[in-house]
């Protein structure tokens, strides 16, 4: 049996958790990426060659933290030379037609008062509340000291700090955010289904921080690289093993064991970490 030490053991090597390691790798700790299948990026059909996972990429908020990660794994260039625009980005199914989303905040309110001109003042107010939530959110992680805070001191500033930001943390399904739409309508659909398709999570799991800022991302537009599927995994994983990070693929987990909520060991297939 094998033995080995790490600080962090991430389990799927899809894109967040690419992301996760290479930056962790980056800032110094002993990290373990771990994948029962390895990084697959397309797959055959008849005469076509599709990839496996959407390879959208949501058009950040100008201070998002994500642009922070992005350059600080050097990656931020690449990204802006074969990042392209879906033009239109998105298209409303409609039971009679198909509602093309401009590429501006102004006309994509335009075009939905003009489509549902009976909930244009819910429209033009939810618009501002995501436009302020996002905000809020920004000055919380522009203020925050560190990603991922070390130490009890650390943590303690963290939460102090977070405890002026009521929205950060506040759960979506808890707020009134959609309390001026009418129930079931079909806007709806179109300001929660961004949650499941580009975050892959439920409204019932979500706060209303990633609400706001998938969503925020979502009506920026969306882009695609220009360059072969799989670019963007490449690129991280490139970025993780260079900085020392290590790899296991084809690997499954029988059991976990805890300490203190945090997991102490791993115990795989043939190994233990």
């Amino acid at each position: 049996m094998t033995i080995k030490h790490y600080d962090v053991a991430i389990i799927g090597a899809q894109i967040s958790g690419l992301l996760t390691a290479a930056l962790l790798v980056r800032r110094g700790f002993r990290v373990l990426l771990i994948d029962h299948d390895g990084i697959i990026h397309k797959y055959g059909e008849d005469q076509y060659i599709l990839p496996v996972l959407p390879e959208i990429i949501l058009t950040p908020h100008p201070q998002s933290l994500i642009t922070t990660i992005h350059t600080e794994l050097g990656i931020i260039q690449d990204l802006r030379i074969h990042l392209q625009k879906f033009d239109p980005p998105f298209q409303i199914i409609l039971p009679k037609k198909r509602l093309n989303l401009p590429l501006e905040k102004n006309q994509i309110i335009s075009a939905l008062i003009t489509e549902w001109p009976d909930i244009a003042q819910a429209i033009e107010k939810f618009f501002l509340k995501i436009e302020h939530i996002e905000s809020e959110v920004s000055n919380y992680l522009n203020g925050t000291e560190a990603f991922f805070p070390d130490g009890f001191f650390q943590r303690r500033r963290v939460r102090n700090f977070s405890v002026g930001f009521e929205n950060v943390s506040k759960h979506f399904l808890d707020t009134d955010i959609l309390e001026d739409f009418p129930q079931n309508h079909p806007i709806l659909e179109l300001f929660i289904a961004p949650l499941f398709f580009f975050s892959n999570i439920s409204p019932r799991d979500a706060s209303l921080a990633q609400f706001a800022r998938t969503l925020g991302s979502f009506f920026r537009g969306a882009s695609h690289l220009s360059t072969k599927v799989g670019h963007l995994r490449d690129m991280l994983l490139k970025k993780f093993t260079e900085s020392g990070g290590e790899v296991l693929y084809n690997t499954k987990i029988q059991s976990m064991t805890f300490s203190r909520r945090k997991a102490e060991s791993l115990h795989l297939t043939d190994s233990q970490y």
